[in-house]
């Protein structure tokens, strides 16, 4: 082998720091200079790596393809990771050596999601290098207070229905529909008080739990003979229907 000097790396290719090296024979070998780590030819090329040329030459000198080979120096730095024992952080940072970043991961909680870190600790209380990150959901579910309903012969109300839900039960799409109640809880309950053999009969009307002052309510009719009573205004009315025979 016969060392020619230093050589970096400029889109792609090989740069010879000499300048006035034009040709290159078996065994020739170079030293990476270039000022960062690179990735070239599937090498990830440090300072200090070697590479050694080989090829078919002819008459001393590769004249077709050069072949090189790639010799890793034994100064690689050590692989460091940060944060992995700070509950300040949902994340940590991998670095080759003491500088350069590889990675820097963290969890980000959007509005509404809280993170909680903990850095676990070994049977002597002393933190290690397990790191457990809690999500949870932070929002707060209000409801609105009930709104007072007046009495309606139809009620309308809207509502959400879900029309997708994930894997998790979380509802991801809702459609909003109307729906149209109407009022069938209508009957007469006991009558106010009226005159005993009157024909005519005043109810309170119980809808939905309310009682409204209902119209009073007249039999008429030549041939059916209607007798409405009542002993006091809190018993039940008796309505009783007679029928009434003329001349035929």
């Amino acid at each position: 082998m016969v060392f020619r000097g230093g050589f970096h790396v400029r889109d792609g290719a090989i740069i010879y720091d000499n300048s006035d090296i034009a040709e290159i024979t078996e065994g020739n070998t170079f030293i990476y200079t270039g000022a960062e780590d690179t990735l070239w030819n599937g090498h990830y090329l440090r300072p200090g790596d070697l590479i050694i040329a080989s090829g078919e030459e002819v008459n001393g000198v590769i004249t077709g393809t050069i072949n090189w080979t790639y010799v890793p120096s034994a100064n690689d730095p050590v692989t460091e990771i940060e944060g992995a024992k700070d509950n300040s952080t949902t994340g940590f940072i991998i670095k080759l050596g003491p500088t350069k970043e590889l990675l820097d991961y963290a969890l980000k909680g959007e509005s509404g999601i809280l993170l909680e870190t903990e850095v676990l600790t070994d049977s002597k209380g002393q933190p290690t290098n397990s790191k457990v990150v809690t999500i949870k959901h932070s929002n707060t579910l209000t409801v609105d207070a009930p709104v007072s309903q007046d009495y309606a012969d139809e009620q309308t109300i809207t509502i959400n229905e879900p029309t997708e839900i994930d894997a998790q039960g979380h509802v991801v799409r809702s459609t909003q529909k109307t729906f149209t109640v109407k009022n069938t809880h209508q009957k007469i309950a006991n009558a106010d008080y009226t005159v005993n053999g009157t024909d005519t009969l005043i109810p309170n009307l119980k809808v939905a739990g309310a009682v409204l002052e209902g119209k009073p309510l007249v039999f008429a009719s030549n041939s059916l003979k209607v007798n409405v009573s009542a002993a006091t205004k809190t018993d039940d009315a008796k309505v009783n229907f007679e029928l009434e025979w003329g001349t035929f």
